[in-house]
């Protein structure tokens, strides 16, 4: 499946979090993508965490920017990089976090959330949820569209027990689209996932082992031509 994803593997939402690894453990981490009809994303994310030490809280740091330095022999990335310069650049907005004091700013190629209050300390089993907007994260093509999605990005400097995650697509397609996952550090084609398609529309998933320390989950989807508009 991989051979059909003219970028695999950018890493769109490499996910960077400011942690000492010894001082917490992800429990839980859910994920809810839903691909809508002009491309954006609007994602949810619900992270446990068990911090065995007092902390304030945590950052969630999202790259907006991305360039790639060598142009691919691969025509249609060659094609894209050419228009786009070697740039690529997504939009974060609509960023909410429930239950919690948050601020949000733009550091250079990131967008950063910061969770938590300087004025107060969190131990032990802790729950954050995470909502924002992604724009700019698909890629046209002259034949089709197509999204690269790190699902969990591999920043992490901890374990992550268990995964679950849910991607739901505008409409159902006609036939089941071209699609992968996979697990591990950046650039592993395992895939130790449990996932099923619903109605061609809804891919369930859950990991099906505990994510070490820099590992991650990424999905790519590859959509029919005008499924999604610009």
């Amino acid at each position: 499946m991989k051979k059909l994803f003219a970028f695999i593997y950018i890493a769109l939402f490499f996910a960077h979090y400011t942690f000492a690894q010894e001082y917490f453990n992800v429990s839980l981490y859910q994920v809810n993508v839903r691909i809508n009809k002009d491309a954006s994303l609007d994602i949810d994310e619900t992270i446990d965490i068990n911090f065995s030490q007092e902390r304030h809280g945590i950052f969630r740091r999202i790259p907006i920017r991305y360039t790639f330095p060598e142009v691919s022999s691969d025509v249609d990335q060659m094609q894209w990089q050419m228009k786009s310069e070697g740039d690529m650049k997504i939009t974060v907005v609509n960023i909410e976090v429930k239950k919690w004091e948050f601020t949000a700013r733009t550091e250079g190629d990131f967008k950063v959330i910061k969770i938590g209050s300087i004025n107060k300390f969190v131990n032990g089993n802790q729950q954050y949820k995470i909502h924002y907007r992604i724009l700019n994260a698909v890629l046209f093509f002259e034949t089709h569209s197509e999204l690269c999605l790190n699902i969990i990005g591999d920043g992490w400097p901890t374990t992550i027990d268990k995964v679950n995650y849910r991607v739901e697509l505008p409409d159902s397609i006609p036939t089941l689209p071209d699609y992968f996952v996979s697990t591990g550090i950046a650039g592993s084609t395992a895939n130790h996932t449990s996932g099923i398609w619903e109605n061609n529309r809804f891919l369930y998933g859950t990991t099906t082992q505990k994510l070490s320390a820099k590992e991650g989950v990424t999905i790519g989807i590859k959509f029919p031509k005008d499924y999604l508009t610009k």
